[in-house]
């Protein structure tokens, strides 16, 4: 006797692999193919950056097109690139577990229904700031020790300082000399001028000067250096974005917020 079998939805889903682009995103590739052809859209994309224990949505690359309320799915299995804005979920950190779980449903604008959710590992993500590695001055020899460089651009134009940081040894484990231009601007310039206390923007590439007198001082013998790129704090700023009262708060009094909150 013939049989059917009921499945959640017309749509056969699987999750290929990934790709990073360069510009901070992640673009997710799958397969979806529906018997009948049939406009689909994207139901759950969420993401996880601690394994798979907590999940949050997922944001899709604004600069690049997929209309995720309504494509066309065939019968013959077709590939898809779904473009996550990874860098902007994920922000200038490391991560060791990430994750993806995604789902489609079988009608166009999250209508009929709905695939199982899909989940796939990514793994390893890191979008921590690179170190500075290319420096103009000082050269192999010199008596002054002063740097300069040029910054090389983030994806994002978020606030930028560094930290210059000088040892005898080559695991910087004690560092004999440092300089962070986020605590102090008194000896950096930008392109010739002032250092911004709020750090540079990220995205820029200006010639950075830095001439501290740490630096100097140090024995006539052989250093190691690095120079770590570090987001600047003023970069985290919370914005309420949806209070729930307005009111005008004195100066010196303290208030516990509720509402969505988001980080500019």
């Amino acid at each position: 006797m013939s049989q059917l079998t009921k499945t959640p939805s017309e749509i056969n889903l699987e999750i290929l692999s990934h790709a990073l682009d360069g510009k901070g995103n992640i673009n997710m590739v799958f397969t979806a193919a529906n018997p009948y052809s049939n406009a689909g859209s994207i139901g759950t994309f969420d993401f996880s950056d601690d394994g798979g224990s907590t999940w949050e949505s997922a944001d899709i690359a604004a600069d690049v097109a997929f209309n995720t309320d309504n494509f066309n799915i065939n019968p013959k299995a077709a590939r898809y690139t779904l473009p996550w804005s990874a860098i902007d979920d994920l922000w200038f950190a490391s991560f060791a577990d990430v994750r993806i779980r995604l789902s489609l449903w079988d009608r166009a604008n999250q209508s009929g229904r709905e695939t199982t959710t899909v989940e796939y590992t990514i793994g390893a993500v890191d979008f921590s700031p690179s170190n500075i590695t290319v420096i103009q001055r000082p050269s192999a020899k010199d008596p002054y020790l002063d740097f300069q460089f040029l910054n090389t651009a983030l994806v994002r134009p978020v606030r930028t300082h560094f930290v210059i940081e000088l040892d005898d040894a080559d695991d910087f484990s004690s560092i004999n000399a440092s300089a962070d231009s986020e605590a102090d601007q008194t000896d950096w310039e930008s392109d010739g001028g002032a250092f911004p206390s709020a750090g540079i923007d990220g995205s820029q590439t200006p010639l950075i000067t830095c001439d501290d007198a740490a630096f100097d001082a140090l024995a006539n013998q052989g250093w190691y250096w690095r120079i770590r790129r570090v987001i600047a704090a003023s970069t985290y700023q919370p914005t309420i974005t949806s209070p729930e009262q307005v009111d005008v708060i004195p100066e010196d009094q303290t208030v516990t917020v509720s509402g969505g909150m988001a980080l500019e």
